[in-house]
This record gives structure tokens, C-alpha cells and sequence, in this order.
């Protein structure tokens, strides 16, 4: 809900696409392709419901997998391969309205564009209750200029922008910038819906960079989506972790690097490995706030615990045979005031070998060039001046002592709270940090 204002997603799938067959449920880093829209909607702060309309039953079960809801199946009129996205959303907000379930702002989200980001549908919803638009359409510069494009008719070539200037002769920094719908985000007013409008005239619209605007409709599309979001290739007794670009606030990532990898973290692989460090007498027997894990199935909560919060965690893997050497975690995600918290933990073993470092490195680039995070702090113990001088030196300031924060190796520890902002660390990274 945005200023007392509901707000629907919709996410038409249909299973008869041509160029792509089953483009929808496609694998784009180990989920099917509709699964990464699914979650865009669900990490929006203002989106109150997320249906998936659709005339295929395996569309069906992976959204409901993904945990989107699918409450009717599309009628198949609805499903051709001439049927306009208008009159879909339109039926699928009168099959909610019929049983009592009513909405003031409708998002449309396609499938086919999986890197745009919760905070795309924000700002285009922030966009909408601030201004008389009955709709804002998500947009990306244009690949080329409209000016200097021509039709062709009888007569010949005919510049495609009809007005008193010669185009051709101008340089393309002297053109006016323009702008093509991308395709990610339709956010609607209803009664604009009612009279079959998705766009209106006139509209407002919402910037997105070309990576989050990537769309797919061929194989080709897929292939530069893929490069752009990496994946991981298994072979036999190998397995190859390629470097990518983070893409929200949540999983699957990875990142390479000198001695590690990071990559988000499933349950399952959160209460077998915490559990298993947490047990072990080189690791630091702690959790923040002084959780101390019992068994596997305690983990399994606290991670479901986290996850609801907003939290985002990652393991860290030594790259030369993947094997987990500590946990990172964005704890405590401020999407108000654009903070985080963050914790980190590293087996013993891995002391001293820079993998604390090149960790931190990830996480703050993380935080702050792809989350948008102005500040992030974390708690550090008291009795480790080696380490709050290794954070410093990262570009950490302390503002504080916290009583009895950290539990570690049977007893609670004095809490060093230590913090950095944007502005610094952008500061740092152009000083080649």
C-alpha cells in the first residue's frame, strides 16, 4: 500500500510464446524465468498482492513455487497469440474484484524483463500517487536516435521525424535525448484500466539503465541476458563459478575474486554449514545478539526469522575446491533511511589470509552500488583491536561501545559499533581502495 492507495502486481504468462518456446519457465541462474519477476514484486514495499495470470498449468505450479498466487486460469481467448495485455489484466483484476478483493493501482510486470529491480517498481509507484498521471511506464534511453531513422514508401526514403530541420547533419550529442519503453514496469491507475488503458495519454515515465532493461523474446536475448547475470556451469567432478553482476537484494549471486567466491545463501545450506561451524572449536561459537545455535532445526527458524526482516546472507567459498570458509550477512535492511547492518564470520583457519578483506570488498560494493545503501555499521569485539584497525582502515568509524553485545566462546563480549557511510567509501574506491 502506497499512501492508503492498494496496489496489485499482475504478471501475464502465457504458455504459447513462438520465438522462445516456454521462455517463461526458462532457466536463468538455476530458477525458472518468471520466478525472478515473482520476486521483484514480493521485495516491493508497497505492493500488497502478487498474481500470475496464466493459461499454462506448468506456469502455474512454478509461479505457486516461487510464491506468487494463481487464483483462476486464464480463459483461452485470452491467450492468443493476437490477445493485447489490456484486456488480460482487465480480467484478471474483475476476477478479484468479483469475490470482494479490490485494488486502487495496478502494476504490470512482464516476465521477459528479470533483472528490473524492487526499487524500479517503487520509484515508478512514488511516481504515480505524486502526480496527476492515470499511469508511469518504465523507460530506457534509445538505442538510436528516432531522428536520424527513415520509412520507405513509393516515393522513397522519408525521414521518419517530419519538421523544418536537417537531422542528418547534426552530431548525436546534439540531438535531444530519447527514450523507448523497456517494458519492465506499467504502473496503472484502475479506472485508466477500466476504460482499457494500460498507458494513458498523457503518461508519466520512470529511467532504467540498459542491464536492468534487458528483455527477452529469442534465444538470442537469453544468451545476452545470461552473459549479464552469469550462472554457474557444473561438470563432472568441476564446478566453474563466473563472475556477475549483483542484481537485488537477494539470491542466487556470485562474485569471483582473488581467493573467493560469494554466493547467496539457501536454508539448506545455512543450517547445515552454521551448524556444523557453530560446532566446531576453531570457529567463533556466536551468533549477533548472543543466539547461540541448539540444533539444525533452530537454524532452519533463525534463517526464516532473517529472511522475513529483509536480511541478506552469503557464504563465502575458497575458490580452489569450493569449500565454506564463513557467512556474511546485510542484517536489518532500512529501506527508509537506506541502512544496513552487517556482520561477518570466518573460520579461524582463514585468519590472516585476506579473505576478511576481499569479503568486505564485495559486501560494501553490494550494499552500496547495487542495494543503494547510504550507511552501513556493523558490531565488532571490543578485545580485537586488530580487527577494528582492519575495519578502519577499510574506512570504518567508531561511534560507540555496546554492553555485552557479542556472545563468543561461552560468555558475552563489549561490542565495538563501527560504521560507513556512501560518501566515504566512494571516496576510498576512487583512491583505488
Amino acid at each position: 500500500m502506497i499512501q492508503s492507495q492498494k496496489v496489485l502486481a499482475v504478471i501475464p504468462a502465457r504458455g504459447g510464446s513462438k520465438g522462445l518456446p516456454g521462455k517463461n519457465i526458462i532457466d536463468l541462474a538455476g530458477k525458472p524465468l518468471i520466478a525472478h519477476t515473482i520476486k521483484a514484486a514480493k521485495q516491493s514495499r508497497y505492493i500488497d498482492r502478487c498474481i500470475v495470470t496464466t493459461d499454462d498449468d506448468a506456469i502455474a505450479d512454478a509461479a505457486r513455487e516461487h510464491g506468487a498466487e494463481v487464483p483462476f486460469k486464464r480463459p483461452a481467448y485470452l491467450a492468443e497469440d493476437v490477445t493485447h495485455t489490456p484486456p488480460v489484466i482487465e480480467h484478471a483484476v474483475q476476477f478479484l474484484e468479483s469475490v470482494g478483493d479490490r485494488y486502487d493501482i495496478i502494476v504490470t510486470l512482464q516476465p521477459t524483463s528479470p533483472l528490473r529491480k524492487p526499487e524500479h517498481i517503487d520509484e515508478a509507484l512514488e511516481k504515480l500517487v505524486g502526480s496527476s498521471a492515470e499511469s508511469v511506464v518504465s523507460v530506457k534511453p534509445s538505442e538510436y536516435p528516432p531522428y536520424w531513422m527513415v520509412t520507405l514508401g513509393e516515393g522513397g526514403a522519408c525521414s521518419f521525424v517530419q519538421d523544418s530541420v536537417d537531422y542528418f547533419k547534426k552530431e548525436r550529442q546534439e540531438l535531444t535525448p530519447t527514450y523507448q519503453i523497456n517494458g519492465a514496469v506499467y504502473a496503472t491507475r484502475r479506472e485508466a484500466l477500466r476504460r482499457g488503458l494500460i498507458i494513458t495519454h498523457p503518461f508519466d515515465a520512470m529511467e532504467m539503465d540498459a542491464v536492468s532493461s534487458m528483455d527477452i523474446d529469442t534465444q538470442e536475448d537469453l544468451d545476452r541476458v545470461r552473459e549479464a547475470v552469469g550462472a554457474i556451469h557444473e561438470s563432472p567432478g568441476e564446478k566453474i563459478v563466473e563472475e556477475v553482476v549483483l542484481q537485488d537484494d537477494r539470491g542466487p549471486y556470485f562474485y569471483t575474486g582473488k581467493k573467493i567466491c560469494l554466493r547467496a545463501v539457501e536454508k539448506e545450506d545455512y543450517t547445515e554449514h552454521f551448524y556444523s561451524w557453530a560446532n566446531e572449536p576453531d570457529f567463533h561459537r556466536y551468533l549477533s545478539h548472543g543466539i547461540r545455535p541448539a540444533s539444525k532445526r533452530r537454524m532452519e527458524e533463525l534463517y526464516e526469522a532473517l529472511m522475513k526482516k529483509d536480511n541478506v546472507i552469503f557464504t563465502i567459498l575458497d575458490k580452489t575446491n569450493n569449500e565454506p570458509v564463513g557467512i556474511i550477512g546485510l542484517h536489518h535492511l532500512s529501506w527508509q533511511i537506506r541502512s544496513a547492518e552487517y556482520t561477518i564470520h570466518i573460520k579461524k583457519s582463514f585468519w590472516g589470509t585476506g579473505v576478511a578483506g576481499e569479503a568486505t570488498d564485495y559486501i560494501l560494493k553490494h550494499a552500496f552500488e547495487t542495494l543503494g545503501m547510504n550507511k552501513v555499521w556493523l558490531g565488532g569485539n571490543a578485545s580485537q583491536q586488530r580487527a577494528i584497525r582492519f575495519y578502519e582502515k577499510k574506512g570504518f568509524v567508531r561511534e560507540g561501545i555496546l554492553r555485552d553485545e557479542i556472545f563468543r566462546e561461552g560468555r558475552f563480549h563489549d561490542s565495538v559499533k563501527m560504521s560507513i557511510r556512501a560518501s566515504e567509501y566512494g571516496a576510498l574506491s576512487a583512491n583505488h581502495r
